[in-house]
């Protein structure tokens, strides 16, 4: 209920706590689960902050579980604004270009099956002579 309409979301974690990057893993599967219809048309952003300090989740694992769930991993750190512009930046551009491209047809269109119309000699609900 909460991302009904979005077009780009972004997943934190701090990279020094653990805890936070098993509930971001949590987040993503509760956004796969809750909205697969519409998760292939939103931008999925997966984001380590709090890169300035000792790390307690490798980039490995992170960019692990940004590629499980197609997401974009990026590293920042939002006390020294390290990638923080960017992160928005490049999320905008993104949802930007895929909001330009043509939209991808859903189905194969199915070949018409009705017969074309033909007037009718009768005068019946459709002609244009007056009924007796």
């Amino acid at each position: 209920q909460y991302f009904g309409g979005s077009q780009g979301i972004i997943v934190v974690f701090d990279v020094t706590d653990r805890p936070t990057f098993e509930r971001a893993e949590w987040w993503l599967s509760n956004l796969r689960g809750k909205y697969a219809k519409e998760i292939p048309n939103i931008d999925l952003s997966l984001v380590g902050n709090k890169s300035d300090l000792p790390e307690a989740v490798s980039e490995s694992e992170a960019l692990s579980l940004a590629s499980r769930y197609n997401a974009k991993y990026t590293v920042v750190s939002a006390k020294k604004n390290e990638n923080v512009v960017e992160l928005f930046s490049e999320l905008a551009t993104r949802i930007a270009a895929r909001a330009a491209a043509p939209p991808e047809p859903e189905s194969t269109p199915i070949a018409a099956t009705r017969k074309p119309r033909t007037k009718s000699a009768g005068g019946g609900c459709c002609s244009s002579r007056p009924r007796r």
